[in-house]
This record gives C-alpha cells, sequence and structure tokens, in this order.
C-alpha cells in the first residue's frame, strides 16, 4: 500500500509513500465497534537529495484535535471512486445516534478516511474522519465519523512509537 498525498489528475506532487504499519483501535479489531471506526498509517521514509526524509517533513502534518462538538465548522475533503480529484466541502456538525455527521453531496465510496479539518490558534487539526455509523455513510449527502476520543490519542501513540502493526479484519456489512 502507498500513500500519494495530493494526488490528481494521475500526479503524485509530494512522491508516493509505502505504508508500513497500521495502528487501530482494539474495539474495531475485536468486533468492528463502529465508534473505534479509525486508523493511524505509518509510512517510510524517503531518500531526498541524499538524505532519509520523513514525510512531514515534505507536506507539513495536521495535529489530532479531540471530537467536534455540534455546530463547529469543518472542512472535510475526500477522494471519490473512480476520480482522480479530491473534493471538500465546509460545512458544520451535528449528531446522529452519538456519532458526528454533517451534509455534503458527492462523499461516496472511497472517501472513507477523509479528514474533518478545523483551523485553532495552534494549527489546522484534524476532529473526526469519515467512517464511523454506517461505515461513513448510507447516502452521499450524509457522512459520520467516530468520536476522536483517548482511543485515538492511543492508536496515534502506537503509530508515533512504530509498534508492531495490526492486520485489520475485513469490515462486515454497513448496515445501509
Amino acid at each position: 500500500m502507498v500513500f500519494a498525498p495530493g494526488y490528481h489528475d494521475g500526479i503524485a506532487p509530494y512522491g508516493r509513500w509505502t505504508v508500513t504499519a497500521v495502528q487501530l483501535e482494539p474495539g474495531w479489531l475485536k468486533s468492528q465497534d463502529p465508534q473505534d471506526d479509525f486508523a493511524f498509517l505509518t509510512v517510510a521514509p524517503q531518500r531526498i537529495d541524499g538524505r532519509l526524509t520523513e514525510i512531514q517533513r515534505v507536506t507539513s502534518a495536521y495535529q489530532l484535535g479531540g471530537s467536534p462538538h455540534s455546530g463547529q465548522a469543518i472542512t472535510v475533503l475526500g477522494y471519490p471512486s473512480g476520480t482522480n480529484k479530491a473534493i471538500t466541502c465546509r460545512t458544520t456538525v451535528y449528531f446522529t445516534r452519538g456519532f458526528p455527521s454533517f451534509n455534503c453531496s458527492g462523499f461516496v465510496g472511497g472517501t472513507s478516511g477523509g479528514p474533518w479539518l478545523v483551523r485553532t490558534t495552534r494549527g489546522t487539526q484534524v476532529v473526526g474522519v469519515i467512517g464511523g455509523l454506517n461505515q461513513g455513510g448510507c447516502v452521499a449527502s450524509t457522512s459520520y465519523s467516530s468520536r476522536l476520543t483517548q482511543a485515538a490519542r492511543k492508536a496515534d501513540a502506537r503509530a508515533d512509537d512504530q509498534a508492531t502493526p495490526e492486520i485489520a479484519p475485513h469490515p462486515g456489512g454497513d448496515g445501509c
């Protein structure tokens, strides 16, 4: 698996980075609990101009924030299946059965894992990722996220520490 940040029209402006590990929440591994539907990927450094370089030196990085609150303004991005361009939407958060939710059209299959971004005085933070309830949603106009709680911080810390990779189970049905 590779990660190509900024990919569009067949062009990977920041290169392709090899994924070396995945860190998941134990609740997802055990029972695919939609409240734990997030993952953190580790990518290998690349040799650039003769020096081993970490991805965040090339692209920068967003901070992991907490869960969003109702009415909070967010910007969401994703890559719909079958397209080569990212879509974005600026919208507000509301809650559905305890899951952060938003309405924007076009967030179909392939956009899962797309970040929910919020600008703060400390920089841009990720406060959600498309997933959670119904694996992200049943219709292209409504999407969800798991809450990014302490469990997400622990998975992120395991990725930072380059813990032993985990193998994700094949997700079950989305319930739609």
